[in-house]
Formats: C-alpha cells, sequence, structure tokens
C-alpha cells in the first residue's frame, strides 16, 4: 500500500557495525598527546615571563645606589616631618619580600627623639630609578614611644604618607610599638595610618 512504499523510501539512519572481536576506533591518542604539549609548552612560557619579571625586579633592587639614596631620604623625611633624620645603615632585603631596610633610623634630637630600629620601604620597582621614588608600603618596625610621643608618632606617619617631592609613600604601618605610660606599658603593638588615597580605594 502508499503507507508502506512511503517508509519503504525513507533513508536508513547511518549504522556502525563491527563483526564479533573487531575493535571499535577510540579517541586519536596522537591529537590528545598533542593537546596535553600544547597546554605544557603556553604554562611554560608564562612561568618563563613571570620568572623574568621577577629577576629583573630583584636586579634593579640590588643595582640601586642605597648609600646614595641615604641623604635624599634624610632630607625628605626632614621636609615631611619636620624632623631632622639620621639612618645609620641601608641594605636589601628579600625576605619576606623585596624591601630597601633603612636600620636604627634617628628621628629628632634630645629628649623627645624617637629611635626607630628599622623601616622595612617596599618600593614600586619602576619608581626607584626615577626622580620621585614611590613606595607600596613603608614599615615601621621596633619603636618605644611615651604616651606624650603617641599622637607626634601618628602624626609623623601621616605626614611621611602624604609624601614629598622626591618620595611617595602609599601606607605607613607599624610593628613591634611598645608604648609606656606611668604606672605601666604595652608591647608588640601594631597599626597603620589610613591615608586619603586608601580610604578613597
Amino acid at each position: 500500500d502508499s503507507k508502506a512504499g512511503a517508509d519503504n523510501n525513507k533513508p536508513e539512519a547511518a549504522k556502525t557495525w563491527s563483526q564479533p572481536g573487531e575493535e571499535v576506533a577510540g579517541p586519536d591518542l596522537t591529537d590528545l598527546r598533542l593537546l596535553r604539549e600544547k597546554r605544557a609548552r603556553i604554562w611554560g612560557l608564562f612561568l618563563g615571563g613571570v620568572l623574568v619579571v621577577l629577576s629583573l625586579a630583584a636586579a634593579t633592587v640590588i643595582l640601586f645606589p642605597s648609600e646614595r639614596f641615604r641623604p635624599e631620604l634624610e632630607a625628605s623625611i626632614f621636609q615631611a616631618i619636620g624632623r631632622e633624620a639620621k639612618v645609620s645603615t641601608v641594605r636589601v632585603a628579600f625576605t619576606p619580600s623585596p624591601a630597601i631596610v633603612l636600620g636604627d633610623v634617628l628621628l629628632g634630637e634630645g629628649r623627645g627623639a624617637l629611635r626607630i630600629s628599622e623601616i622595612r620601604l617596599h618600593p614600586v620597582v619602576s619608581s626607584l630609578f626615577a626622580s620621585r621614588k614611590v613606595f607600596n608600603k613603608a614599615a615601621i618596625v621596633g619603636v618605644e614611644i611615651s604616651q606624650e610621643q603617641l599622637s607626634g608618632m601618628a602624626d609623623a606617619g601621616s605626614r611621611l604618607s602624604a609624601g614629598t617631592e622626591y618620595l611617595h609613600i602609599k601606607q605607613v604601618s607599624f610593628e613591634r610599638v611598645g608604648l609606656g605610660f606611668p604606672g605601666g606599658g604595652l608591647d608588640d603593638l601594631f597599626g597603620e595610618i589610613l591615608t586619603d588615597e586608601r580610604l578613597a580605594a
């Protein structure tokens, strides 16, 4: 009949047959191997690029003329906070993160002077050889202050973070601060100065 004729005219669906014991073709192992090799090359290039950038950054910090940097920094601190600054040593450190470390820093003179164990300056590497140095952070580590000096210390940090024509510090933090007051004291205090730049972010 006409219905049977119509069914006979329909194209048969494509079928894949295999004889008993015959293996059906699996995924092309060559393509998988090439894909793995391509991914490995991409990761290799990425890691190589990261190592090159880190090496250049490290070389820039190492080659930075730190001794020439000392008098300019002392003058810039004086310009920022209005106190004479004396830096005993300048060195480069790579742990826990790259920094220019100012050792045994004396701010001011006389009984009101502040002696700081170290100030760790974490630089924006590209600015080290520019006329204006930029630092992501200045960590003031190891200082003993009295209750009367507390507000002055915070004010000095704020003025320092405001920057000068020679340097700009984005964040100022304090670590291992000892605070003395009549009848006692506190040790191992820490904190940071929130600048307008940080608040805007």
